[in-house]
Formats: C-alpha cells, structure tokens, sequence
C-alpha cells in the first residue's frame, strides 16, 4: 500500500513522516476531530489541546486512577507543556470504527538534556467532531527511567531456522473478545498470541521489537509473571479490513494492593510485516 492512500478500510497509515492521510470515507465529524488533533499534535499549545474535547469531556492520563474534567484537564496539559515545552507527535496509525479512534502517534520531547521518543496511542471516544473521552497509553516508567521493566533475552536462532513456528493469523473480524479476555485473565501467552499468527511484538517495558517466537514467548511470560491478579475487560473496539484496536480495562494485584490497570493492544497487518503493540504503563509492575 503505498503511503499516502485513502483506505476505504479506515485504516490509515503514514504519509511521509509529517501526517497521515485522513480517509475521505469517514464521517465529517471523525475528519474535524482528526484533523484539529494532528495540528495540535504539531504545535501544542494548552488552549487548543482544550478546544479539542466536548464541554462535558474527559481525559485519562497513564497515572491517573480516573477521569478528570473542565479544569483539570487544563491543568493536566499546562504541567506537560511546562515540563516538554518542545512537546509534538507525529501519528503513524489511526484505526477508526464508529465513535471509537485509536492513533498511534511517535512523540518527541526534552528533558532538560535529555532528548525523549516514545510511542502513545491515544484512544478516543468521539462526541460530535470533539473528544467525549480521551485516553493516553504509554510507559512513564520507560520515560523516568530510560530502563527495560521486562529483560528479554534476544533469540540467537534465525526466526525461520528452528525457533517455534506460528500458525496462520486468524482473521481479525473473527476474534472473540470473551475469549480474548479469559485469555489475558488467565496471562495466557499462548493462547494470545496464537491467533495473530507470525507477527512483530512491540511491548511496553522491552525496547526493541521481537520477531522470533520465544522471544515473543518470554515477553509475555515476564508481564504474567508481573501481573499477579490480573482482570480485564474489553473496553473500546476498532476493527478495520487491515487492523484491530482494543482497550482492555480492570484492575491487577488483589487485595488491598489492587489498582486500576488498563493497556491497549493493537494488531495491523499492513504493511509487511503485521505488527502487535501492547501499550500499557510498566510503573509497579
């Protein structure tokens, strides 16, 4: 597919390094809202991230255990542009179905010194051509720490010379998010990852993609080890002809030690070769 298409599928992929192409099949509300997000993303100021939601619309930081509004969303981006003020993203993927947008965007700041680039995919639950609720996912422990949360040890077999091989990828449309669900409760690794078939693992708290089965094993046998109690439950949904988005929201720990946990997994199976990112925030994991 070559960059810069419209995909009649609402899948949408990077245009340059600049901008994605927003498809013309999309409704004039989802369009305003995408294109209003995008500029903002390229020149962040706090009036117009606040213009970007409904009068009664929410945000949901990675840190924050619920929603905030009307002024504490002001307040939530003038402490960010005051700790980034070189903030901007660059979207790289945007699946829309219905209300439901998840963009998956490479963000760019400093720290002082301190040159920052970290993925994001914001999910948003549109209201008209503004934000109902939005919600960000990313690893602010990857942000702090500059550290791996989960040590994988890189493969040394080739991926096609004697690792595990995977199944064909089931069609996306046809994955049951009940089974899904009991899958992720019960840190099933297998079993998540057998229907996407061969795929590239990019998961938060590990820095480099994984292509080779047992590291995409290890992977996820290092977050179940780490997510002791884990609940989730399906939230928000994109499925595209070329792509699949969920939100996963609950809770991990039990107890007293139970706190709110929530990632999102997104699969694209073009271009070559399908990707799988799970983004979520490693902080007490």
């Amino acid at each position: 597919m070559d960059a810069g298409t419209l995909v009649p599928a609402r899948e949408m992929p990077i245009t340059g390094r600049t901008a994605v192409a927003i498809d013309e099949l999309l409704s004039a509300d989802a369009r305003r809202c995408l294109e209003r997000f995008f500029r903002w993303g390229a020149a962040p100021t706090v009036d117009a991230y606040c213009d970007l939601f409904a009068s009664d619309g929410t945000l949901l930081d990675a840190d924050m255990a619920q929603p905030v509004s009307g002024a504490e969303i002001r307040d939530s981006i003038t402490r960010v542009l005051m700790l980034l003020p070189d903030f901007h993203f660059t979207p790289q993927r945007v699946l829309v179905d219905g209300p439901q947008v998840f963009v998956l965007a490479a963000n760019r700041a400093s720290l002082g010194e301190r040159a920052l680039a970290w993925d994001a995919v914001y999910a948003l639950t549109l209201a008209g051509d503004r934000i109902g609720a939005g919600r960000r996912y990313y690893d602010q422990a990857a942000l702090v720490a500059d550290t791996e949360t989960f040590q994988v040890a890189a493969s040394t077999v080739p991926p096609t010379n004697g690792d595990s091989p995977r199944g064909a990828p089931q069609d996306l449309a046809a994955i049951d998010l009940v089974t899904r669900a009991d899958a992720w409760n019960r840190r099933d690794g297998t079993a998540l990852a057998a229907p996407l078939g061969a795929v590239r693992l990019r998961m938060a708290g590990v820095a480099r993609p994984l292509e080779h089965a047992s590291d995409i094993d290890g992977a996820l046998a290092a977050f179940a080890g780490r997510s002791a109690g884990l609940r989730l439950a399906p939230g928000a949904v994109a499925r595209t002809a070329d792509g699949m988005a969920i939100e996963w929201v609950g809770s991990v720990g039990s107890g007293a030690a139970a706190r709110r946990f929530a990632l999102v997994e997104l699969v694209t199976t073009s271009p070559e070769p399908p990707e799988w990112r799970l983004l979520f925030n490693t902080f007490g994991l």
